[in-house]
């Protein structure tokens, strides 16, 4: 009884504290030509340090489609805008957050880059069973799919394999 009490209080301590964490909007550039799977990965102490635009989180992709930053990772809900930056200027990508069979054919049809497939995870970490050592830290990601809709059911499997492939990277696997 007395656990199951505390364990309710902690409960209720976490959430009450998670609600107020403020949320900011985001605004990411993707690099011009880039087509495929992004990975932004937070809390990197050597990441690209944060950097802000008209109140937003700016969040700049390199050329292989990864960033690594030191903004936190935000679990609330926000506002986020999508660029390609060509040279001079920027072009807004439009943001689909679901696909179905009825809304692919239509958008496939407009022959556009879109942003879709956004994925967010949570701090992870992996511990020898036997010594209980810890053995490396996943940080919390953000990755989604840049490119045609056409390519969608090839394209969330093709982001699978270049999130774990950057995690491997990581840590020297």
């Amino acid at each position: 009884m007395k656990n199951t009490r505390l364990a309710f209080l902690l409960s209720t301590f976490i959430i009450t504290a998670c609600s107020f964490q403020k949320s900011e909007n985001s605004i990411i550039i993707i690099p011009e030509n880039y087509s495929g799977p992004v990975v932004i990965t937070f809390n990197q102490e050597n990441g690209e340090p944060k950097t802000y635009e008209r109140n937003s989180r700016v969040y700049k992709i390199n050329d292989n489609g990864v960033l690594k930053t030191q903004f936190d990772p935000q679990y609330k809900s926000h506002f986020q805008k999508v660029y390609i930056q060509n040279d001079s200027s920027r072009v807004e990508v439009p943001v689909v957050f679901e696909v179905n069979e009825d809304s692919k054919d239509s958008l496939a049809q407009a022959s556009k880059i879109y942003a879709y497939g956004f994925l967010q995870s949570g701090r992870g970490e992996k511990y020898d069973p036997d010594t209980e050592e810890l053995i490396s830290v996943q940080e919390p990601e953000l990755s989604f799919y840049i490119g045609s809709i056409e390519k969608y059911d090839e394209s969330h499997f093709e982001q699978m394999k270049f999130i774990l492939r950057n995690r491997e990277t990581d840590n020297g696997n």
